[in-house]
């Protein structure tokens, strides 16, 4: 369940910020995760919010791709991330495939437009879902994680993958 999912972050989260500062946390959500992440994000803080085939709504998808079906009366657990992203004030990070077939590209960019600041967000070319985060964003949360400690933001580095 949604609820369930949002407690495991939490407590992912509490057991890491209770041993290092939380300004060092980066939050990372591919899939359905990214909107446990930025709910988390949302809630706690945290140095940075890292998101790989993020998406808007899940009800919203459903609905999409079941027109002829009443989704948001039948979910229990809608999965509105774009609700949480205004509260995020911290860094962005975000990539998304042009042909995802779970998750379209017009959920993420409907979603990175929710946030209150520009994410870097990055379109990766092909038919993926959840691209190889090594090559695509992991070098781009380690630049943007260097802006945040030259600014003496977020000193050091410490992950939370949901």
């Amino acid at each position: 369940s949604e609820a369930g999912l949002r407690l495991d972050g939490a407590a992912a989260y509490d057991w890491l910020a209770s041993r290092v500062d939380p300004s060092r946390i980066i939050l990372f959500g591919d899939s359905l995760g990214t909107g446990i992440a930025i709910g988390l994000a949302a809630e706690r803080k945290s140095g940075l919010l890292a998101l790989d085939s993020p998406y808007a709504s899940i009800v919203d998808l459903g609905q999409m791709r079941f027109p002829f079906l009443p989704v948001s009366l039948l979910s229990r657990d809608p999965f509105r991330a774009i609700d949480d992203a205004p509260r995020i004030l911290i860094a962005v990070v975000a990539q998304h495939c042009t042909s995802d077939w779970i998750i379209p590209l017009s959920e993420a960019q409907r979603l990175v437009a929710a946030f209150p600041t520009q994410p870097d967000f990055a379109v990766i070319e092909g038919r993926c879902h959840i691209p190889d985060v090594s090559r695509s964003l992991l070098p781009r949360i380690r630049a943007q994680w260097a802006r945040l400690e030259q600014a003496k933001i977020a000193p050091g580095l410490s992950l939370i993958h949901i």
